[in-house]
C-alpha cells in the first residue's frame, strides 16, 4: 500500500500542475486502495476537492467466491479544483414537441404533483378544473400541488398547462419549453450502466481477437469525457491501458462534433501492439466487428 500511495502521490502532483482551472482528475479504482487515495488527497496538499465518486457495476455475481459475497463494482473518483464542478450530462432533447403549436416551440411536460401533504401545506390542497371541459382533478393527499391556486391560475393563463387526454388515467402537467432548458443537467453517482462484458467486445471487435484483459468499456470514458469536459478540450490518460479513454475521445467527438485531442501514456509493450493499432483502426472506422470495419468512414 505504501509503494502504492508513494507512485500515486508522485504523479498526481505532476497532474495536478497540468489540469486546467475548471479541469477534471478522475481515477478509476476498486475497493482496495480507494479509502488510502482519499486519505492522501485530503491531507495532502495537493489542491484537490473529492467532488464525489461514479459506483459502476462491472460483472454479475461471481458464484465462485467462497466468502459468498461477490463485489462487483468498481468507482471513479472525481477530483476538481476547490469551487469547480463538472460539466454535467446532456439532455436528451428528442422528447420536445409541439402537438399544439404553441408559438413558444417544442416543450416537454413535468408533473404538477408536489410533497406536501394538507397538514403540512393546505394552500397547495385544491381542486384544479379544467376551464374547457370541466374535469376535475384532485390533489393526492400526501403530496398537494407545486404551487398554489395562484400560481396554478398564472401557469393557466399563460397557456403552460397540458391536459391530458384521459381524465380519468391522467392529471394535468406544466409545459416546460426546449428555449427555457439548460444544455446540461447534474450527473448521477450511479449513472454509469453497462452490459456484462461490453469492454471485452469492445476491443476483441476493433482488434479481432482478445487482446487484453478486462479493459473498460468505450460507453463508459465516452460518458465520463462527456461530463467533464467542453468541445475543445484536451484529455490526458496516463494509465492509458488498451487506449479506451482516447477510442471515448474520438467516439464522442463524431457524436457532438467535438474537436477535442487527447494524450495517451502507457508504458506496457501493448502500447505498440494493441493501443496504436486500435486507436488508428478507431480514427478510420467508428464500427468494427472481428477485426474487419463494419461501417466505412
Amino acid at each position: 500500500h505504501s509503494s502504492w500511495l508513494a507512485m500515486m502521490e508522485e504523479r498526481l502532483r505532476v497532474a495536478r500542475g497540468l489540469l486546467a482551472k475548471n479541469g477534471a482528475l478522475l481515477v478509476s479504482l476498486n475497493d482496495v486502495e480507494t479509502a488510502n487515495l482519499l486519505n492522501l488527497v485530503a491531507h495532502s496538499r495537493l489542491g484537490l476537492t473529492h467532488l464525489g465518486s461514479f459506483v459502476w457495476k462491472t460483472r454479475n455475481t461471481d458464484n465462485r467466491v467462497v466468502t459468498r459475497f461477490s463485489t462487483d463494482h468498481e468507482y471513479i473518483h472525481v477530483f476538481v479544483a476547490p469551487g469547480s464542478g463538472v460539466v454535467g450530462r446532456s439532455i436528451d432533447r428528442s422528447d420536445f414537441k409541439n402537438p399544439d403549436n404553441d408559438p413558444r416551440g417544442p416543450y416537454t411536460t413535468d408533473p404538477l404533483t408536489g410533497k406536501a401533504n394538507a397538514q403540512q401545506r393546505p394552500n397547495l390542497h385544491y381542486v384544479i378544473v379544467n376551464p374547457e371541459t370541466g374535469d376535475e382533478y384532485h390533489p393526492h393527499p400526501d403530496l398537494g400541488w407545486i404551487t398554489d391556486e395562484a400560481g396554478f391560475q398564472a401557469l393557466l393563463a399563460d397557456n403552460r398547462i397540458h391536459w391530458p387526454k384521459n381524465p380519468r388515467t391522467g392529471k394535468p402537467r406544466k409545459k416546460r419549453f426546449l428555449f427555457e432548458t439548460a444544455e446540461r443537467s447534474p450527473i448521477g453517482s450511479l449513472a454509469l450502466a453497462i452490459s456484462q462484458g461490453e469492454g471485452n467486445r469492445d476491443l476483441a471487435n476493433v482488434m479481432g481477437y482478445k487482446a487484453l484483459n478486462f479493459p473498460k468499456p468505450t460507453s463508459i470514458m465516452r460518458t465520463l469525457v462527456d461530463v467533464t469536459t467542453t468541445l475543445d478540450d484536451v484529455v490526458l490518460d496516463f494509465f492509458a491501458g488498451s487506449g479506451t479513454t482516447a477510442h471515448g475521445v474520438i467516439d464522442l467527438n463524431r457524436r457532438n462534433g467535438g474537436s477535442r485531442k487527447f494524450i495517451v501514456v502507457e508504458i506496457g509493450d501493448y502500447f505498440d501492439s494493441t493501443l496504436i493499432i486500435r486507436l488508428l483502426r478507431v480514427m478510420f472506422s467508428p464500427k468494427w466487428r472481428d477485426g474487419r470495419p463494419s461501417r466505412l468512414p
